[in-house]
């Protein structure tokens, strides 16, 4: 079982306890209870792509493909006022929880959400606040991806190709660690990809489909990006950026870096405020 204190509880707890000492300031508590378990067991839709919404506040996420209808899965929690709540329409699946508020906890806070995604077309959005993720999202049907957090560490994972044509893929974090891997088997038309400060990896492994465009930008931060060998790529860098490194041979221009090779091209665009680009060719 996976038990942990919320992120911003850390970041912030060293703050409130000077506060605390200088002043009369109340610090706001989290009450934990007895473990619960929220048990979801949804069928699919038969009205053609399902949009999937899933938000939650802090604590582990776990996503794989597996499901037998539209989302299995549970959800393990001891925080009363996190009691997840499940809406299902026709076209429309919504799991939600409250948004966590920063605090003290009173005991070890466990909030595990564990979830499954079935075979069928869907448009998943996935909202967090500080969270640990592991996204394996390979054998699902995604018509869209979209991927929003405050502050963590994310693995996002393909393995295999999206059988869907996927319209926009779009991941926006705060202070975090974020690793991305197999994009390329995401099969993806658009990407965007925006981060605040930290250390990202976007790993465009797999075949492309088609021409495909990325665009991201960063603040202070470190950025990887891994291209295989025979992908052609353009990768078109602008902003205040302190350092660029690359492996593998590239022709670089006026803030241009292109590769040659066979099939569909990968056009970038990368604008970061301050930090390092890494180009990684494997």
């Amino acid at each position: 079982m996976k038990r942990w204190i919320p992120l911003l509880l850390i970041l912030l707890l060293p703050a409130s306890l000077s506060l605390a000492c200088s002043t009369s300031l109340s610090i706001p508590r989290i009450e934990t209870g007895e473990l619960q378990v929220f048990t979801i067991q949804e069928p699919a839709s038969t009205q053609g792509v399902t949009l999937v919404e899933i938000q939650m506040g802090s604590g582990q996420l776990d996503i794989a493909a597996g499901g037998l209808g539209l989302l299995e899965g549970e959800i393990r929690y001891n925080v009363p006022d996190w009691a997840p709540e499940l809406s299902h329409f026709s076209d429309h699946l919504t799991l939600r929880q409250e948004r966590t508020q920063a605090g003290i906890p009173e005991n070890i806070v466990t909030n595990d959400w564990d979830l499954r995604i079935g075979p069928w077309p869907v448009d998943l959005r996935i909202e967090a606040g500080a969270y640990r993720g592991e996204l394996n999202l390979t054998g699902l049907q995604l018509a869209n991806l979209e991927i929003s957090d405050g502050t963590g560490d994310a693995r996002v994972v393909f393995e295999a190709p999206n059988p869907l044509t996927m319209d926009h893929l779009r991941y926006e974090t705060g202070a975090s660690q974020v690793r991305m891997t197999g994009l390329g088997y995401a099969n993806f038309d658009d990407m965007t990809f925006s981060g605040r400060a930290g250390n990202y990896s976007l790993d465009f492994s797999g075949p492309l489909q088609r021409d495909a465009r990325v665009v991201i930008s960063a603040g202070f931060s470190n950025l990887t990006l891994i291209f295989p060998e025979n992908l052609p790529v353009r990768v078109e860098v602008a902003g205040l950026l302190n350092n660029v490194s690359v492996s593998g041979r590239w022709l670089v221009e006026n803030g241009v870096y292109t590769r040659s090779g066979d099939g569909p091209v990968l056009e970038v665009e990368v604008n970061m405020s301050l930090g390092n680009l890494n180009l990684n060719v494997e």
